[in-house]
């Protein structure tokens, strides 16, 4: 559909308005004005959204676009467009939508659903807001789909005004997958809460590369869920040169990680995982189930950094938590601890640990808790290879 002159989808009548609402197989072109109602993307080859001039209304927007990927994909070029679209009104149905203009996109302050396994959105450039109140369900909700950032320009944030622990991007589904690359930034919540979860079937992220221009790919977030007690989980890579940062801004002790579930984390390729804040050593690594789930994190020829505690149960069941730290790794945890009414404890439980080639584990470096008196403490059945 191409327009160059006017034309209007929804015109007043009265208190009423005569509207048409329009399922588009095609492109969305032109550079005059234009007053929509409804629009459906609906192709099943790629389409391309260019539309320029004036846009008053766009009263809401579905892409549901059939094709066979990578012939799905609804690519939004133009900002007049996006700056048009009513928050709230946008429904990810199926297909590739891919944002690739500069403008920012107020998706919805409540909760975003994708229809599933077949819905992906990718950010090229520009910026995405998803769930941005601070209701208790106001989430993102991948249902198995897939999100993309990908470019030094690419920002999506998901949250930020929350004012207590709120569950907000949720893969919910074993083919859900998170990708922050080449540059690009993902933001959960507002550094002290909001929630990046795999206990809902699953799913797999990667944090991974820097841009052309040296920029990390990064993620910013509250807390991390990677699993349950039923022994759903996922898997979380950060790798070359990216950067993970889990409640940078929280001011109370608590749970950053929670690694739980059948669950995998991997620290890799010059890769910085940064746990809570260092400023006032709050933010804890917690492996705080009791039973024999698989967990196992791998820390190789990268950081990890945990400013507060790192705990493990001490369960009998908790048989299979490993953490392996190889290849010139840095493990550092309540390093300059600071502003502890008490001793500062790392309880590690059951878990295995193992330091090899060349690799550093420290704890409590500079502490300067209750006393400069830090405990750690490794369980009956815990072991420490090295």
């Amino acid at each position: 559909m191409t327009n160059d002159g006017t034309i209007s989808f929804r015109i007043p009548d009265g208190a009423f308005f005569d509207i048409v609402n329009i399922n588009l197989s095609g492109n969305l072109e032109g550079a005059g004005t234009s007053t929509f109602n409804n629009i459906t993307f609906n192709g099943t080859s790629n389409q391309t959204i260019s539309i320029g001039g004036t846009i008053y209304n766009i009263q809401a927007v579905t892409y549901n676009n059939t094709g066979t990927a990578p012939n799905n994909q609804i690519t939004n070029q133009s900002t007049t467009f996006t700056t048009a679209i009513n928050p709230g009104t946008s429904t990810f149905t199926r297909g590739n939508y891919r944002h690739d203009n500069t403008g920012i996109y107020n998706v919805s302050t409540g909760t975003v659903a994708f229809g599933g396994a077949d819905m992906t959105v990718t950010v090229l450039q520009g910026t995405m807001n998803f769930a941005t109140g601070n209701n208790v369900l106001d989430q993102l909700n991948l249902n198995g789909g897939d999100l993309i950032v990908d470019g030094p320009n690419a920002v999506v944030n998901v949250g930020g005004n929350e004012t207590t622990d709120r569950q907000k991007l949720l893969t919910n589904g074993t083919t859900a997958d998170i990708t922050v690359q080449n540059g690009g930034t993902l933001n959960v919540g507002n550094g002290t809460y909001g929630d990046i979860r795999f206990d809902g079937n699953a799913g797999t992220m990667w944090v991974t590369g820097t841009s052309i221009t040296g920029k990390s790919s990064e993620v910013n977030c509250g807390r991390i869920v990677t699993g349950n007690n039923a022994g759903n989980g996922g898997t979380l890579t950060i790798s070359d040169g990216a950067i993970m940062r889990v409640r940078y801004n929280a001011t109370t002790a608590g749970p950053a990680v929670l690694f739980r579930g059948t669950s995998t984390i991997r620290v890799e390729s010059g890769a910085q995982f940064l746990i809570g804040n260092p400023t006032n050593s709050t933010g804890n690594l917690e492996a705080d189930e009791n039973n024999s789930f698989v967990r196992n994190m791998t820390v190789d020829n990268a950081t990890v950094r945990v400013y507060g505690r790192w705990l493990v149960s001490a369960g009998v069941n908790n048989t299979n938590t490993r953490f392996d730290i190889d290849n010139g790794s840095q493990f550092i945890v309540s390093e300059n601890v600071i502003n502890v009414g008490a001793a500062q404890t790392c309880n590690l439980g059951r878990a295995t640990i193992n330091v090899n080639s060349g690799s550093t584990v420290r704890l409590f470096q500079n502490a300067q808790s209750a006393n400069n008196v830090n405990v750690c403490v490794i369980g009956a059945g815990g072991q420490f290879e090295h």
